[in-house]
């Protein structure tokens, strides 16, 4: 289960030849848009995948993966903000570019956009550090408002104008933020991220941002990333969700972590549960009602949540065998069970860019009843109630897992559990 987020939207990296000119210069951008010109080293240009992570103003990014044919040194990425305004005037764009080949990270480049920029190069370095921001930067002439640098480094004689000025020349040109034609420096510096608002979540390849949602290609048509880590979460970098009060947010802002968050569900009788977070755990507490009328929505009734990862596409874990978790609690009079969700058990109405089960009344995953004791679950483990329509889980088209306190008393049930380092083995 998972929400959309709100942000621009990356629509395609459209890869060119590698131009051997000595400035291939940054690609103009069309109205409305962000575009980032992309040079590959040596290194990352034998990345089969690049990651982006966009985000506005510093907060949590969203992030899609792009397809890179190896060998290619030079692309672009155009971002889109779909509400008609263009580039958010006088807010930070930050973008995280991280070149993989498979699992192995082959390089990484984190810049900052400052506020009105419409276009941006950036090169993309091996071995995992950052990015620079541009090239040297040359002197301006009289300068209109100038597309300058993500911060580059000051020349040691002329500086880059701020409002139009004839610039001085220098042996190294600073970065321009609004004034001369002066390129960025040599050396940009690292940006920030967290959660932007408005427009459209990070969407891959081929998509375009409609009414704040990413259309085209997505999970329902066949996308999936595999896990940057095994880890789904500890908790350890959660923070409150500002889109969902109650709930939370996991992954922080870095390209290192799966990133997701927390929903909570329960049947029309039971009350919503409740979340508390401390020292690194999540603990859950519910009440459940107790069985209602043969062939209503409270005939069996539940509490849960759900750990979500973040769409687009679903996450690949067909590298794994297994979920492993910690888990405590009181659980009183109530059970708990446990499930993998994945994409062919999970209606559209729920997750519109990654559900298909198109049989709404009979959409949920197969179900696992554990105890505190409980440390994992694995796929083929046999389930205690079968999922519809699929029963096998699919592990290729993961969207997150579940907890639930299930009551079997007359009377209903109350009870707590508390979770911790959730991961794939």
């Amino acid at each position: 289960m998972s929400r959309g987020t709100t942000l621009a939207a990356v629509a395609s990296l459209v890869l060119a030849g590698f131009l051997s000119s000595a400035c291939p210069g940054t690609k103009a951008c069309t109205a409305g848009t962000v575009m980032v010109t992309v040079s590959f080293d040596a290194t990352t240009s034998a990345a089969d995948a690049i990651d982006v992570y966009a985000s506005v103003d510093g907060a949590s990014p969203t992030m899609t993966t792009l397809t890179h044919a190896a060998g290619v040194k030079e692309g672009s990425i155009e971002i889109y903000f779909p509400n008609g305004g263009g580039y958010p005037t006088g807010r930070r764009l930050d973008v995280t570019l991280v070149a993989r080949n498979g699992t192995a990270t082959l390089g990484t480049s984190i810049l900052a956009l400052p506020a009105g920029c419409g276009t941006v190069a950036i090169s993309l370095a091996g071995a995992g550090g950052p990015g620079t921001g541009g090239t040297t930067g040359a002197a301006g002439t009289t300068g209109s408002a100038g597309r300058g640098g993500t911060t580059g480094s000051a020349g040691t004689t002329g500086s880059a104008g701020r409002g139009g000025t004839t610039g001085t020349a220098g042996t190294t040109g600073g970065a321009g933020r609004g004034g001369t034609t002066g390129s960025a420096g040599t050396t940009g510096s690292a940006g920030t991220g967290a959660t932007g608002t408005g427009g459209c979540a990070v969407c891959v390849t081929g998509q375009t941002c409609t009414n704040n949602l990413c259309t085209g290609v997505n999970c329902t048509a066949g996308a999936t990333v595999a896990p940057v880590s095994p880890l789904i979460t500890d908790f350890s970098d959660a923070v409150p969700d500002p889109a969902s009060a109650g709930d939370y947010r996991f992954g922080g802002t870095g390209p290192s972590r799966v990133h997701g968050g927390t929903a909570r569900f329960q049947n029309p009788a039971s009350p919503r549960g409740a979340f508390t977070l401390s020292n690194n755990a999540l603990t859950f507490t519910a009440s459940v009602s107790a069985p209602g009328a043969t062939g209503s929505q409270d005939q069996y009734p539940y509490n849960g949540f759900s750990l979500y990862t973040d769409g687009p596409a679903c996450l690949d874990a067909s590298a794994y065998s297994r979920v492993s978790f910690i888990v405590t609690g009181n659980l009183g009079a109530c059970t708990l069970q446990f499930a993998f969700s994945y994409a062919e058990d999970v209606a559209p109405a729920s997750d519109p860019q990654r559900g298909t089960c198109t049989t709404a009344a009979s959409c949920f995953s197969s179900q696992y009843a554990i105890t505190t004791s409980t440390t994992s679950v694995a796929f083929t483990d046999t389930p205690t109630v079968l999922g519809a329509p699929l029963s096998t889980p699919d592990k290729a088209k993961l969207t997150g897992v579940n907890f639930e306190l299930i009551s079997t008393a007359s009377t209903g049930c109350s009870g707590s559990v508390t979770v911790t380092n959730v991961r794939l083995q």
